[in-house]
């Protein structure tokens, strides 16, 4: 998807193994002109520009980490996404 002239890409990926009740976060990736997060399990780490990692922290195999990713100023590409295209985020 476009938005605002950068390039969003968004994927999330689901596991559920034999006798697990619910779906679990296996990957998740967000990349708006160069990596903004990626997730293996509950691993998630953030990135700034040049892919350097920044920061980490683990979230909950059930949720989704994209709604809790904050935008550093009303001009960052996540903040114009979640304010934009916010229920197509929220649903995928």
């Amino acid at each position: 998807m476009e938005l605002a002239g950068a390039s969003f890409e968004y994927a999330l990926a689901f596991k559920l193994r034999g006798g697990w009740r619910e779906l679990r976060v296996l990957e998740e990736r967000l990349t708006v002109a160069g990596p903004k997060f990626t997730r293996q399990g509950p691993d998630m780490k953030f990135t700034r520009g040049g892919g350097i990692a920044e920061s980490s922290m683990s979230v909950d195999w059930h949720l989704v980490g994209l709604p809790l990713v904050q935008a550093r100023s009303e001009k960052d590409p996540v903040h114009q996404g979640h304010r934009e295209k916010g229920v197509q985020f929220a649903n995928c």
